[in-house]
């Protein structure tokens, strides 16, 4: 709250400051309009390259497509719709014995699912992923989808409480 001279009128140093709040809020408000476009775009052309891909027949491609596609439904707030388009990445990559592609679908399944609160959905799927990480090899991947097991709440908890401790 800007401050008040006695003669109840804002002296200059308060519409200064007044001025630059507001100027940093817009930047922000710019800012996530930015993002927002660019991951419409984004999602715009990974869509053209699922197209693409169906139509060529390339399996593998087009799974990588729809992760990217949920990735991206993730980033601007539509968990629902990237759990879905992850799910359906999850069942081409099995369909082409992918596990590599299996694992990060699984994984990717569960970040969402533990951000929508479902974390019995999403330990299934973080055992399930950790499983194949091991089974394929990706110790970096195992070591992190074994914190997330044990880390309840919304994605990214315990490393945000880590890093506040």
């Amino acid at each position: 709250m800007l401050s008040k001279s006695p003669n109840s009128r804002l002296t200059a140093h308060d519409r200064s400051n007044g001025r630059i709040a507001a100027l940093s809020i817009g930047e922000v408000r710019l800012q996530q309009v930015r993002v927002v476009l660019a991951t419409a775009e984004a999602i715009s052309s990974f869509e053209e390259a699922l197209a693409i891909d169906r139509e060529v027949e390339n399996k593998d491609n087009a799974a990588g497509d729809l992760s990217n596609i949920g990735a991206a439904l993730f980033q601007m707030g539509d968990l629902k719709g990237a759990r879905e388009r992850y799910m359906d990445a999850l069942a081409i990559f099995r369909a082409t014995a992918n596990p590599d592609g299996e694992a990060n679908a699984l994984a990717n399944g569960a970040e969402v699912s533990q951000e929508l609160g479902d974390l019995p959905r999403a330990r299934r799927a973080y055992e399930e992923a950790v499983g194949m990480f091991r089974k394929i090899g990706d110790k970096s991947s195992t070591a992190r989808f074994i914190g997330d097991l044990h880390c309840p709440g919304p994605y990214g908890a315990c490393r945000q409480e880590e890093s506040l401790g």
